[in-house]
């Protein structure tokens, strides 16, 4: 289960895994390059299942949540303090 952020232009995301209300195994993950309609399949091949981000496109939820993958929008914090929130469940995760 991995969380990240996500758009057009994204280089690389935070993946993490959600265990007792605790981001771990945090890795930061390229790209590539890739464009956002090949975003939502190589979040779907790392595992995720919910992306955090502050702003993203109708194309982009619609892509990912094709894929089964959760999208959490508007926030507006580091990545990793995003994580960690959204880990203890805060209203922003």
């Amino acid at each position: 289960a991995g969380s990240s952020s996500i758009s057009g232009k994204t280089a690389a995301f935070l993946i993490a895994d959600i265990e007792d209300h605790e981001a771990k195994h945090e890795q930061l993950r390229s790209t590539n390059g890739s464009g956002h309609g090949a975003l939502s399949a190589l979040l779907s091949e790392w595992g995720v299942d919910t992306v955090i981000c502050g702003g993203i496109g109708q194309g982009a939820v619609n892509a990912l949540s094709e894929r089964g993958i959760k999208v959490v929008r508007g926030v507006d914090m580091d990545a990793r303090m995003a994580l960690s929130a959204f880990a203890k469940g805060s209203p922003a995760g």
